[in-house]
């Protein structure tokens, strides 16, 4: 038994106006986040060879790394988001209460994401 196709089921999850602004809010954030990642990063990606990846009230700046590691939370945020888009698509059918609270969640865990890009970009202005 082949695959069903994947396009049309996409297109029919992301048909009405609740899962429509979920997906651009997520393409937002996601933006978002590799934007101000590679806005304070990207310039200075050449001239240093370590930037600090995380920072802890108790030790200061405790661990390192080289600058795509930087981009670790923004890496993260979208493979969460395809995981999720697909479980979207997979439920929208037949169970579309598990396709809402799939795409909620995923929201908050971009927010989350996205603070956590915020303040590792910071974290390199100084």
């Amino acid at each position: 038994m082949p695959f069903p196709p994947v396009l049309p089921r996409f297109r029919a999850a992301v048909r009405g106006p609740l899962m429509t602004g979920w997906l651009a809010l997520c393409i937002l954030m996601l933006a978002a986040s590799y934007g101000v990642i590679g806005w304070v990063v990207w310039p200075l990606r050449m001239e240093e060879r370590i930037f600090p990846v995380h920072y802890t009230i108790y030790f200061g700046v405790d661990r390192v790394g080289p600058w795509w590691q930087v981009f670790l939370p923004a890496y993260l945020a979208t493979a969460i988001f395809l995981i999720n888009l697909g479980l979207v698509a997979a439920f929208a059918e037949k169970e579309p209460l598990v396709a809402r609270v799939s795409a909620a969640v995923t929201v908050a865990i971009l927010v989350v994401l996205l603070a956590a890009s915020a303040l590792v970009a910071l974290l390199n202005v100084a």
